[in-house]
């Protein structure tokens, strides 16, 4: 483990997936235009965008939608302001029901349910440099459940509040995947974190750091395991660290062994003893062989004396192991 993940930075990963509320349209002020005009308008700005046939398939759209069929059958093209275009059905002189509208500056499309002029309800929009949210709307913005990707492959699948990442669910980039809990866009409470080809953590999280318990697995083949607690991404109390040949249970601060703990061999010898800054630093360590106990010196993480003759089986191990942090 080591400096392995607070080196990771895990709060400063690019996570695009949080969708603030867009204003975009004021005060009602319909300009009913041209069809001709504004047909062409709307559908030189979509063009440019996406295929809206192409949506269906890929993010979501479900049959019974209808969007196609509803967006043919929508007489109604308006101008709102100078910066809006909208198609769709209206209640009370405001946007209301289902309906088609194209931001135009940010060249931003939506198409979905309104209420009271407002987005409302199921919906997609689709981003200018084709970044696409389908899903549940509120008050102008992602609310509840959602999908939203990216062009450059993120992917966040689940529960949204105010356009930000808050409750379950599932994110996904060319670097790693986290499922588990959100709260205002962090990964927040319990949650699972993949690293490809790297590591897997299992466990508790605060404003997107390891926090509390939680199980660290590497997947680089060298069978190594962490359970223990962490804080501010750095193991930091009680832990067990598990390699292939022997393991550590004791304590841990910033990240390297600190306080009493035991280094276990699968031959069943056991060693412990204080250690200090990852190192084995105690006058007074314990070296226990089934029933044996040879009482030891260690400083810096190697044996200057002890009370007895250490057999050869202790000596092989102590040449092949200096109890420093390097076994992490």
């Amino acid at each position: 483990m080591g400096q392995c993940c607070s080196n990771l930075s895990l709060d400063g990963l690019s996570e695009k997936t949080d969708l603030q509320k867009v204003q975009i349209y004021g005060p009602l002020n319909c300009e009913i235009l041209q069809e001709q005009d504004a047909q062409q308008l709307f559908q030189n700005e979509v063009r440019t965008q996406v295929d809206l046939k192409d949506l269906r398939q890929q993010y979501l759209i479900e049959e019974n939608d209808n969007i196609e069929e509803q967006r043919v059958a929508l007489p109604y093209i308006k101008l709102l302001t100078k910066d809006v275009i909208y198609k769709g059905q209206w209640k009370n002189k405001q946007m209301d029901g289902y309906g088609q509208m194209l931001h135009i500056p940010s060249k931003t499309y939506y198409c979905g349910k309104f209420q009271q002029g407002e987005l409302q309800g199921r919906g997609f929009m689709i981003y200018s440099n084709g970044d696409i949210y389908e899903g549940s709307f509120k008050n102008n913005t992602a609310h509840e459940y959602g999908v939203f990707k990216t062009i450059d492959g993120q992917t966040y699948k689940g529960q949204w509040q105010n356009g930000e990442k808050h409750g379950k669910g599932d994110y996904q980039d060319k670097y790693y995947q986290y499922i588990g809990n959100f709260c205002r866009g962090c990964k927040q409470g319990e949650g699972v974190l993949e690293f490809y080809d790297t590591f897997r953590y299992k466990g508790q999280f605060q404003n997107n750091k390891f926090q509390g318990q939680g199980e660290l697995e590497y997947l680089d083949g060298s069978r190594r395991k962490y359970i223990g607690e962490y804080q501010d991404n750095k193991k930091s109390g009680q832990g067990h660290f598990i390699w292939p040949l022997y393991e550590y249970k004791g304590q841990y601060q910033d990240d390297l062994r600190n306080g009493q703990g035991d280094i276990i061999f699968n031959e069943g010898i056991k060693v412990s003893g204080i250690f200090v800054n990852g190192k084995l630093h105690d006058s007074q360590a314990k070296i226990i062989i089934g029933d044996r106990e040879i009482q030891a010196q260690f400083i810096d993480g190697n044996i200057v004396s002890q009370n007895d003759e250490l057999p050869d089986q202790i000596k092989t191990l102590f040449s092949l192991h200096d109890f420093d942090e390097d076994i992490n």
